[in-house]
């Protein structure tokens, strides 16, 4: 495969996806501006600077900031969602208030794999990235794997797409019972 641009912060990249791993040494730092609408972080220029800077601010465990991401009308699918989570968000303040009290559901701290994937369009990338941690219910460890399509405008998403395992997430948490019963009760109706 042929070296489409140069990045040895992030590993090789190549023609049609990114490989890496934020393990590999330092992140970037990131280009743009504080926008006046959020007063969050920085305004990344590519889809990809702005996924990349969502799992740094996801590592700080930084919700507020991670939101701010998001285009005031951006939203944000599950589609493979079950139990009571929410298959879609609407708008940032959606996004915000469903991300605040992740940390303390899940203790991200590594995302040792990362894939992205440029489409045809430039505004929309594909990623498949692993994330380890430990949940903070059981205090056990975890390896959950995503595949997520972004689609950014001007720095911001407006389009999230995560395609994410219920079952292994709820089992990495220690919901796996109430998740099953739940479903139980749905399938009953």
């Amino acid at each position: 495969m042929v070296a489409r641009d140069a990045r040895p912060s992030h590993g090789p990249v190549v023609r049609g996806s990114t490989v890496c791993s934020p393990a590999t040494g330092p992140r970037p730092a990131w280009h743009g501006h504080t926008p006046r609408d959020t007063g969050g972080p920085p305004v990344p220029r590519t889809p990809e600077e702005t996924f990349r800077q969502l799992l740094d601010l996801l590592l700080t465990k930084d919700m507020d900031a991670v939101a701010s991401l998001w285009a005031e009308h951006g939203s944000a699918e599950f589609p493979f969602a079950a139990g009571d989570s929410p298959q879609r968000l609407a708008g940032r303040a959606e996004v915000r208030d469903y991300l605040a009290g992740y940390p303390e559901l899940m203790d991200v701290r590594a995302i040792p794999a990362v894939t992205v994937h440029h489409t045809e369009r430039p505004d929309t990338i594909v990623v498949e990235f692993t994330a380890h941690g430990r949940t903070r219910r059981t205090g056990e460890s975890y390896r959950l794997d995503y595949i997520t399509v972004i689609t950014v405008l001007d720095g911001r998403i407006t389009h999230y797409r995560d395609y994410w395992n219920p079952l292994a997430v709820a089992s990495a948490a220690g919901t796996l019972p109430e998740l099953l019963d739940s479903l139980r009760s749905r399938a009953a109706r």
